[in-house]
């Protein structure tokens, strides 16, 4: 009985796992802040960036998905080049939290199921919500 019910099962389940119209996954990255305070280098990762994304593929052309980031931002006026920013020594330690949701266009068709390796171009666009502490100088005091 145990084995007819197996079976049954894994006959069930080939067909919900046919195509791919979900994914989910993770990804892991840096960031680092361009701003007034910190290094001058315009691309330089300081601090460690995760986050998940969820994609639907609605057609072989667009998808709709969601990701959600987390890290902690700095920005150190020791590690800048600057002379200026040498002397005035202001630092600051952030966590940020963004959520986005859009529209995914590629611009060839995207077959997964194809069975090779496949790549195209893609253009984003959605609306993105960020969590941080507000953060500012007055009169040299981080407040």
């Amino acid at each position: 009985m145990r084995y007819i019910a197996i079976f049954i099962l894994s006959i069930l389940s080939i067909q919900s796992s046919y195509s791919q119209i979900n994914e989910l996954g993770v990804f892991i990255g840096g960031s680092n802040f361009i701003g007034d305070v910190g290094s001058t280098s315009y691309i330089s990762p300081n601090q460690l960036a995760i986050g998940g994304i969820y994609k639907w593929n609605k057609s072989p052309r667009h998808s709709y998905r969601i990701s959600l980031t987390y890290t902690d931002l700095k920005g150190d006026d020791a590690k800048s080049d600057d002379p200026r920013r040498l002397q005035r020594d202001y630092s600051f330690t952030n966590q940020i939290i963004e959520f986005s949701g859009g529209l995914e266009l590629t611009f060839f068709d995207f077959n997964l199921h194809s069975g090779h390796k496949v790549a195209t171009p893609y253009l984003y666009s959605g609306i993105s919500v960020a969590n941080i502490e507000d953060t500012y100088f007055l009169n040299g005091i981080l407040n």
